[in-house]
């Protein structure tokens, strides 16, 4: 019986070291949304930014985080078709820390909590568990 319960936990072990984490981003909006996410990089000991996911509107986008549990944080933002003036032009979803982005293209950045640069956005938390992970853009 001992060995049978050893042999149990070793599995268990085994399928969480090898699980496939994904994080599942709804779009709850009419308009699409490009999302980014920050992870703290264990090989880099940083956190990191990457982005852009584009979503379209009431859709969603699946990313796979592979055996990665811990926080992301998450941003979000949408452009407001025939906005006049720039500040209303764009909705951001992200209220608890700032981090590096890239505005205009793809990217990966590293240290994105602490080195100086051009663009800095808020991000909201998420706690990564084992298996699907969702989050939802709402209006």
């Amino acid at each position: 019986m001992k060995k049978i319960l050893i042999l149990y936990i070793f599995l268990i072990a085994v399928i969480k070291l090898n699980a496939q984490n994904k994080l599942e981003m709804y779009n709850n909006t009419d308009k699409e949304i490009y999302s980014s996410y920050a992870y703290y990089d264990f090989q880099n000991k940083c956190w990191s930014t990457k982005g852009w996911y584009k979503i379209e509107a009431y859709s969603s986008k699946t990313l796979d985080l592979g055996n990665y549990l811990n926080d992301i944080y998450i941003h979000g933002f949408s452009v407001i078709p025939g906005s006049f003036w720039v500040a209303e032009s764009e909705k951001y979803w992200g209220n608890e820390i700032a981090f590096c982005i890239d505005r205009n293209n793809s990217f990966e950045i590293r240290f994105a909590d602490k080195i100086n640069c051009d663009s800095r956005k808020s991000f909201s938390k998420k706690k990564i568990v084992s298996g699907i992970n969702k989050w939802t853009f709402n209006p």
